[in-house]
């Protein structure tokens, strides 16, 4: 209820008024807002609280749930209060309010601003309005009117020009001197069609639905979605799977989807005179945020130096990530290097002139991932250190966390460095739950030194750090981590690690080889993608889990006794495949001469499991071989 009548006065702004309209349709309100909810205090006297934060959205609640925005506004018995604020950086500052975002597309971006205001506190005052939209940094025109200190409507043409911008556009209103009052605002257009509405991405996507979703036009009472794909590359033939269901939300679920096909959708307002014509067309993109685990094929071409890795394609991978492993188990107690990096696909800089490296860790070039670099440079073939801001921070290798719990956690390290001073000193620090075993090498001489650092205090987690006593710089060449195998202990040890491109590389040959019967070789596979998300924007890698390790023996050498090799013999991941062109009496014995087997076989191949790995005599009829598994 408003206790003042208001004085009509229609302020000329912009080109155009409302008596100026040659109307097409109804002059309308698409928007209004009368502040109702603004129970609180009264005209004379405002209410204390702001509304409004510092984030400016005034709480909708108390605006129809339509998101209006301001600084400075306080309630007023049923009027909006637009007060002076404390701004963080300005100190006192003129408040201010701002419209909704508004389709304004119809009658060709002409709109009405209509309201009623007053000041507070002067007889006269000036406001300034500026139209802007969704996505401007500057506003697109200003207008200027005048109130004083008694109650007046206002009408402020518009023209917005949402071909160089958003379809949404708002208006934002502030006063030049001092507090006002505003109320009952409405934005009026002639309306004689209803807008399409604007599609948006779709939510909930699968292959086999999605649901289609779009903002919501003001005047429209239901509307109309219809989802397709095109049966010709020209995109002028669409076959539906959904047309024209009708729902009164502004979401629709579509099923019936079929994997392989690139699918669309468009939306329809509708109310009881007008339907509007198709929105924009929004293309349905399967978003990726996780992949599959490849699933490992048999590896092929296993040779005594080789194999050849396989594995399936993965739907809608861009490539996939490899992991190379050797497990070793120790026939007898051995001296075992769990790891070596020897660092040669670094390839930048010299002694003179070391490269820079500006990574924090050694990932592209270690074959274990995890080790850590501060302040490093390069040189071909070698990390170095560099000690130059030592005092702020020095130069420093960390080891990734290794599994040191064997033979009562005693290790070694053994490092290969080139010194560039005479005199600097290796320091190799070893830290395992706390407690840190501290040791040292003095480089007495300016070039290549070796030397090995002995640690007792290996567990399950245990990393090591390498840093020096210089002010200049030190390269290193080689590191081993070296551990006592008891008889039946087994270690596995990263040797690769790398990327391939495409979703047909789906194997990798790796060749130069060396094993025994006490080495085992395992691969594992993960599938990579770019992420992509409901609007079809590119993001960064998903990887997915990797494949449980596939085990990979290598042939073991056959060795034919009598020289004659009409038959074949040779053995795989633990079993030994015989092949022979007739049918043959088979005897394998062990390098003892003990008979484990003996077996009449037919013409083809053959496959038979031994108990254990070792050297076998076998026998074809009377034709020795001696083969190791």
């Amino acid at each position: 209820m408003k206790k003042i009548t208001s004085i009509c006065l229609t302020i000329f702004l912009g080109v155009n008024i409302v008596s100026a309209y040659a109307a097409r349709g109804e002059q309308l309100a698409i928007l209004s807002e009368d502040f109702s909810a603004f129970t609180e205090g009264t005209e004379s006297t405002p209410a204390e609280s702001e509304l409004s934060t510092g984030n400016a959205m005034i709480p909708m609640e108390f605006t129809h749930g339509i998101q209006w925005k301001g600084r400075g506004i306080h309630q007023a018995g049923g009027v909006c209060a637009v007060l002076s604020y404390d701004d963080y950086t300005y100190g006192e500052t003129q408040g201010w309010i701002q419209t909704p975002y508004t389709d304004v597309r119809l009658d060709d971006g002409n709109f009405i601003l209509r309201f009623r205001a007053r000041s507070i506190a002067q007889t006269k005052d000036s406001l300034i309005l500026y139209l802007q939209d969704q996505y401007s940094n500057n506003y697109y025109t200003s207008e200027k009117c005048t109130i004083t200190d008694q109650w007046q409507t206002i009408e402020v043409s518009f023209q917005h020009n949402f071909g160089m911008g958003s379809r949404l556009a708002y208006v934002q209103i502030g006063a030049y001197n001092d507090s006002w009052l505003i109320d009952d605002i409405e934005i009026i257009q002639d309306v004689y069609d209803i807008c399409s509405p604007h599609a948006i991405s779709p939510k909930d996507v699968t292959f086999e639905h999605f649901t289609a979703r779009w903002d919501a036009v003001w005047s429209a009472t239901s509307y109309l979605t219809s989802a397709y794909y095109y049966a010709d590359e020209e995109k002028t033939h669409r076959v539906y799977i959904a047309e024209n269901i009708e729902t009164t939300e502004c979401e629709c679920q579509v099923t019936g989807m079929e994997k392989g096909k690139t699918y669309f959708f468009t939306v329809k307002a509708k109310n009881d005179k007008y339907t509007s014509v198709e929105s924009n067309e929004v293309q349905v993109y399967v978003p990726i945020r996780t992949m599959p685990v490849p699933e490992l094929a048999d590896p092929t071409d296993i040779t005594d130096t080789g194999y050849t890795a396989r594995w399936y394609p993965v739907e809608r991978a861009m490539g996939y990530a490899v992991r190379h492993f050797l497990k070793h188990t120790a026939r007898s107690d051995e001296e075992y290097t769990l790891v070596h990096e020897d660092l040669e696909t670094i390839t930048e800089g010299t002694f003179e002139w070391p490269g820079y490296f500006y990574d924090y860790d050694l990932n592209k070039y270690s074959k274990v991932p995890g080790w850590g670099v501060n302040m490093g440079c390069t040189v071909k073939g070698m990390i170095g250190i560099d000690n130059y801001y030592r005092d702020f921070e020095e130069g420093k290798i960390t080891s990734p966390e290794f599994d040191l719990s064997r033979n009562d956690g005693k290790y070694t390290v053994q490092l290969n460095v080139y010194a560039i001073h005479a005199g600097d000193t290796v320091y190799v620090d070893s830290y395992c739950e706390g407690e840190k075993e501290h040791r040292e090498y003095l480089m007495k001489t300016v070039g290549e030194h070796s030397f090995s650092v002995d640690f007792t205090n290996g567990s399950a987690q245990t990393h090591f750090t390498v840093t020096f006593s210089g002010t200049d710089k030190m390269f290193i060449d080689d590191i081993f981590v070296k551990q006592i195998l008891r008889a039946g202990e087994s270690y596995t040890s990263a040797l690769a690690s790398f990327e391939v491109e495409g979703i047909d590389n789906t194997s990798y040959t790796f060749t130069d080889l060396t094993g025994s019967e006490s080495d085992e070789y395992l691969y594992s596979v993960a599938s990579w993608s770019y992420s992509l998300d409901e609007e079809g924007i590119w993001g960064p890698n998903v990887y997915s889990e990797y494949s449980e390790p596939q085990i990979v023996r290598l042939s073991s050498s056959i060795e034919n006794v009598d020289g004659i090799d009409s038959d074949k013999v040779y053995a795989h991941n633990g079993i030994l495949y015989v092949g022979v062109a007739r049918d043959a009496l088979v005897r394998i014995y062990t390098i003892e001469g003990k008979l484990i087997l003996s077996r009449q076989i037919t013409i083809g191949k053959h496959e038979l499991d031994l108990p254990i790995h070792g050297f076998y005599l076998v026998y074809i009829n009377d034709h020795c071989y001696k083969v190791s598994l």
